[in-house]
């Protein structure tokens, strides 16, 4: 049967019912925006916060850098399976870091870009250096609501009574499609990774990493590219796909 097309003037979204605060939703082949609401309020990213997290990785540093994973690594909140002494490819970990939404590979990514891949960087200058290069491309990128504090997009607690105070970033959701956007037309063989149910990725040890999609239902979506989780402690999960 012949496939019917809504006409232009026709409201595709007239009868959905939403729940998110903000959504932005854009053709990137016609360059046309399909819907929006609230696209330019400032919010918590959370760990969607890694999406820029893995584009100044690959602009600084080659897939191929290896890092070896230290205990400050792994000392962000989270355990996601991976160990002190450990060696990967920097290309494996961005994967492991955005399917899993893992906050020590961020922590490690962090580290190792900002420090120019020099080990004996002192770890706190190294991750303020790169969570500078995270501020200013955001500002390259005239992201005017988009801020970052850490690369992973974790809360910052009070250190008295560990209730959060801010979030680790914060952006629009009109300034997370055009990242988005970027980072697939650039670095696409990154971020594909998130439109599988679970993958299997491999340390230069060797060592098996089964992972599962922080994004449950990734499997039940026709046509998906990739996507990308945050939960926040003061805000209800988001998601961008």
């Amino acid at each position: 049967p012949q496939k019917i097309h809504p006409s232009k003037s026709e409201d595709a979204f007239k009868d959905i019912s939403l729940e998110a605060r903000a959504v932005f939703v854009f053709d990137l082949k016609l360059k046309t925006v399909l819907y929006a609401r609230n696209e330019n309020e400032r919010l918590p990213l959370a760990s969607i916060t890694k999406l820029m997290t893995a584009f100044i990785a690959r602009e600084q540093m080659l897939e191929s850098a290896v890092i070896t994973l230290t205990h400050d690594d792994l000392s962000a909140e989270g355990d996601s399976g991976l160990r002190p002494g450990e060696r990967w490819r920097m290309g494996d970990l961005l994967r492991v870091m955005l399917i899993i939404s893992s906050n020590d590979a961020a922590h490690a990514i962090g580290n190792f870009v900002g420090s120019a891949g020099q080990a004996t960087a002192d770890p706190a200058q190294s991750r303020a250096h790169f969570i500078q290069m995270m501020n200013n491309k955001a500002l390259a990128l005239k992201f005017e609501q988009m801020q970052f504090f850490n690369e992973s997009g974790l809360d910052i607690n009070d250190e008295k009574n560990w209730l959060p105070v801010q979030s680790g970033g914060y952006g629009s959701a009109r300034n997370v499609a055009d990242l988005f956007a970027g980072l697939w037309g650039k670095y696409p063989e990154t971020i594909e990774i998130t439109a599988h149910k679970d993958a299997r990725i491999y340390s230069q040890d060797r060592i098996a990493h089964i992972l599962p999609n922080t994004y449950e239902i990734v499997g039940h979506i026709p046509g998906l590219v990739a996507s990308k989780t945050g939960c926040s402690e003061k805000e209800v999960t988001v998601t961008f796909t």
